[in-house]
């Protein structure tokens, strides 16, 4: 709308531009067609004119408002657009209670950046919400940024336009709920989702098919990663102690990587050719595993509690790991020695992710903090954030 870019601030937006796209007639009718509704009496239900137009342009509406400073105007609509509806038992009551919540969340997005409502307040919009029946436990960006998918105890992946907001496809098959999900390199072309079904879907981004089922684990399956720079190989997790390593282009199964003794919760490849492969286990280590071999390099102990999560360094040579010991470790992967035990957390740690150069270390925990830590020393680098 108004041919603006998604990181656009309202303050930088001409008002002759907004004029220009947005005419006297449109400007009242985004600002007044709920009143008009209101006083033509008629209630509003599931699948009526209403509906559909909401389902369609409520985003799109937003932004309207938003960029004629009527963002807080917006909120007392849907209020009244609740009091229209037949059955507070439809999906469309439903609907606008998301919008509500929505709404008075990112009011200040909408304020500040209209366009971002569709970039970034709808992936973080509540769990229970607009699209997904259910709990959305995963999300992943496509690697040029223009689809976000996104994975629910519904037991469906949804792919989102994050131009528009718009959902392009629901990929259904799974018959459990979905754990995880992850698009493959270098173009996006496959999503990977993960089930306690035991199963590994492999969809096409383009059309929503199901390419392939992949099976063989007897447990719920926790995680799954592609091989880079080409996703060449998936990387699944089980609850059955094991990781196995599949062929993207057959869906046949190349590696089973036996040792864990306990449950598989993580796994990630090394950057950039994918040549290892580590995992987690909530019995207490790491494992670096050879790809093209499937052999076990190196069993990299020292947590005193499970392990949740994994990544490496940029250049592959460190890995980092949580656990729920309240540590961050960083491992060499030459040696399988750690580098350095980051503590100040206060509660079990969930995610650790490293910065694009590879200096910093950010991890999150229960403590309802955020720690950033210098890879070549393992101290903190900047005061905790709180949330």
């Amino acid at each position: 709308m108004c041919g603006l870019q998604p990181g656009t601030l309202r303050s930088e937006v001409d008002e002759g531009k907004i004029i220009s796209y947005l005419s006297p007639e449109l400007q009242y009718a985004c600002r007044y067609w709920v009143h008009h509704l209101k006083e033509s009496r008629c209630p509003i239900s599931d699948k009526d004119l209403i509906d559909v137009f909401l389902q369609k342009h409520f985003l799109h509406w937003l932004e309207a408002m938003s960029l004629l400073r009527e963002t807080n105007q917006c909120i007392r609509l849907i209020e009244t657009l609740h009091t229209l509806v037949k059955s507070s038992r439809t999906a469309l009551f439903s609907f606008l209670q998301d919008a509500e919540r929505f709404t008075l969340r990112f009011r200040h997005i909408l304020e500040e950046a209209p366009l971002q409502i569709y970039s970034s307040a709808l992936l973080f919009s509540p769990e229970a919400s607009i699209g997904h029946t259910d709990w959305i436990c995963a999300v992943a960006f496509s690697p040029d940024g223009q689809l976000v998918a996104s994975a629910s105890h519904d037991k469906t992946v949804r792919l989102w336009e994050t131009a528009t907001g718009s959902c392009r496809s629901t990929l259904e098959g799974h018959t459990g709920s979905i754990s995880a999900v992850a698009f493959s390199p270098p173009d996006g072309r496959l999503v990977a989702s993960t089930s306690s079904d035991k199963t590994v879907r492999l969809w096409e981004t383009a059309t929503g098919s199901c390419r392939s089922t992949l099976e063989g684990h007897t447990g719920s399956i926790s995680a799954v990663a592609f091989s880079p720079p080409d996703g060449r190989l998936v990387a699944s997790t089980s609850s059955d102690k094991t990781v196995r390593l599949w062929e993207t282009a057959t869906g046949s199964c190349r590696s089973t990587l036996e040792g864990h003794t306990g449950s598989i919760s993580a796994v990630a490849f090394s950057p950039p050719d994918g040549r290892l492969v580590a995992s987690t286990s909530s019995d207490k280590t790491v494992r670096l595993w050879e790809t093209a071999t499937g052999s076990c390099r190196s069993t990299l102990e020292g947590h005193t509690g499970s392990i949740s999560a994994v990544a490496f360094s940029p250049d592959g040579q460190l890995v980092a790991s949580t656990s729920s010991n309240k540590t961050v470790r960083l491992w060499e992967t030459a040696t399988g020695s750690c580098r350095s035990t980051l503590e100040g957390h206060t509660g079990s740690i969930s995610a650790v992710a490293f910065s694009p150069d590879g200096q910093l270390v950010a991890s999150t925990s229960s403590d309802k903090t955020v720690r950033l830590w210098e890879t070549a020393t393992g101290c903190i680098a900047l005061t905790e954030l709180v949330a």
